[in-house]
């Protein structure tokens, strides 16, 4: 049977006319300050630098004495080691241990004067308990062997019982370690410096590069448009280049007349142009060769019939530069002796 039930609709809801409250400019301008000084100190590392700065400002002067003493006898111990590698006998490598032990032993001793470790007398002797401080401090393993087996022994010991190849290559590894821990602060503000200067050195070298590419670039571009204009020289001697071409291999001009009178050089514009400004860059690789081509004139025409002269020069010259600011379709220098005609470049700028 059909039910007699009628379902209720459900009432629509009315569109709401509440408006999402614009987020305040004093919000988003903290915002964007936070972002600034959080890629301000990614990149710089101030306050990190400051805390390395003031820790190592902390450091006494007997402890920077001691580290400088452990430097050094690691090096000594380094070069001694390095010679005797190619020594088939192991006993060769007694005398670097003895420079290990003090290398060790100095390290040691500048960590726990940093902890503020009182020492009695100039030259203080490590100890187990002194061994033992800082081998919990820096992490090192295997600090009761290294101490038994090897810091509290005289270095007579080694003689009876020489070590191995990689026995030194541990004992070195274990001195360097606790070098580096008792120059930590330094060795930390220097790796500061090399991130400061990648992070900011890179990209700035790579702008650099990048605006001087694209100098460069807009350069070519340039010179290739000012250089593109077919040419016509009177004669040719063979070598050179071919015609709009200006630039060719091995070669220190782009044509070269033979010895003839007045020789020439013309290009055509294509079609009239207001000429702005034309650069003559002449041949200079030979004593003589500036000489040759003065005097020269410069020349325009419309109908390449009638030829009007707009500039003169008489003296020799590498560069000769002409504001010119007439219309014209060609455009021709000319020499007003006998002599040989070539130019390195002609740079014409049209509008």
């Amino acid at each position: 049977m059909p039910s007699n039930e009628r379902h209720a609709e459900s009432p629509e809801r009315a569109p709401s006319t509440e408006q999402q409250e614009p987020i305040p400019k004093t919000k988003v301008a903290d915002h964007s300050s936070k972002i600034r000084r959080s890629i301000g100190e990614w990149v710089w590392q101030g306050r990190r630098a400051g805390a390395l700065r003031a820790e190592a400002s902390t450091i006494s002067d007997r402890a920077k004495v001691f580290t400088d003493r452990a430097r050094r006898t690691l090096d000594a111990a380094e070069q001694l080691v390095h010679v005797q590698r190619a020594e088939a006998d192991s006993a060769a490598f007694v005398p670097a241990v003895g420079l290990l032990k003090a290398a060790a032993s100095y390290a040691a001793l500048a960590i726990l004067e940093q902890q503020h470790q009182s020492f009695r007398g100039a030259e203080p002797e490590l100890t187990g308990v002194g061994w033992q401080t800082v081998c919990t401090e820096v992490g090192l393993k295997g600090s009761n062997e290294l101490w038994r087996e090897w810091l509290s022994q005289p270095v007579e010991k080694f003689w009876d019982v020489p070590p191995t190849r990689s026995r030194m290559n541990e004992l070195l590894d274990v001195t360097s370690q606790l070098i580096r821990f008792a120059k930590r602060a330094s060795l930390k503000l220097d790796a500061i410096w090399f991130r400061r200067t990648y992070r900011i050195g890179v990209p700035v070298i790579l702008a650099s590069v990048g605006v001087g590419l694209f100098a460069y670039t807009s350069y070519r571009e340039v010179v290739a448009r000012e250089t593109a204009f077919p040419w016509t020289a009177s004669s040719a001697t063979g070598d050179g280049c071919v015609s709009p071409s200006q630039e060719c291999a091995e070669a220190r001009y782009f044509f070269h007349t033979r010895e003839e009178n007045q020789p020439w050089i013309e290009f055509d514009l294509r079609r009239e142009s207001q000429v702005q400004s034309v650069k003559i860059g002449n041949r200079n690789d030979c004593e003589y060769c500036p000489d040759r081509a003065i005097p020269l004139v410069a020349e325009i025409s419309s109908d390449h019939q009638h030829w009007t002269e707009i500039a003169r020069n008489d003296k020799a010259f590498d560069e000769w530069y002409l504001k010119i600011g007439k219309k014209a379709r060609w455009i021709r220098f000319r020499s007003l002796k006998k002599t040989f005609l070539h130019f390195r470049q002609v740079r014409i700028r049209v509008e």
